[in-house]
């Protein structure tokens, strides 16, 4: 077991800050937070990017998968950032992040910056504010993190009147899991 203070501890910082206008420097004074108490803190911006600007989106998301989750391996803990993100929940990068973590035996700690209740944020999420915060655009189904990170998708449109009756998507998944072995 490893206790806070080793001085090689590394720690992944999790957290949808890479979205911010000024992440750099944000996480850069988390860094430096860590190594006041002894750790290394590592952020998604540390991984190895073996990038081309001219790639497909799609190349360059599974690249950054592949970065953040060496990068994950590569830590004892993880330090996540659940504040609620471009709605009611966590960023769900960030929350595949603390699962994919907690599944290889991590130490994981979560915080959020509000004490609101998430069913109270839901309701106050209906009345939608001004979201000035970047999106990732990679033409993705989904954050990069749970699209890459082992699971199969399986997507189509469907009317907005539809939208959770239409099982279409539900089948293709079904089929594809009774051809899978257990």
């Amino acid at each position: 077991m490893v206790f806070l203070g080793d001085s090689d501890m590394r720690v992944y910082l999790a957290g949808p800050e890479v979205f911010l206008k000024d992440a750099q420097t944000i996480l850069r004074h988390k860094v430096d937070m860590c190594k006041g108490y002894g750790l290394t803190g590592l952020t998604p911006f540390d991984g190895v990017l073996d990038a081309d600007v001219d790639e497909p989106p799609d190349v360059l998301a599974a690249k950054i998968y592949e970065a953040n989750v060496g990068l994950i391996d590569s830590c004892e803990v993880l330090i996540a950032n659940m504040t609620p993100w471009r709605g009611p929940s966590a960023d769900v990068g960030t929350v595949w992040e603390t699962g994919y973590a907690t599944a290889r035996g991590k130490a994981v700690f979560c915080y959020t910056n509000t004490s609101v209740p998430f069913a109270l944020r839901t309701e106050m999420f209906k009345r939608v504010l001004p979201d000035t915060h970047t999106v990732e655009d990679f033409g993705l189904a989904e954050n990069l993190m749970p699209f890459f990170g082992g699971l199969r998708w399986f997507t189509r449109d469907v009317p907005s009147e539809a939208l959770w009756t239409d099982l279409g998507s539900f089948e293709a998944a079904l089929a594809a899991a009774a051809q899978s072995p257990s």
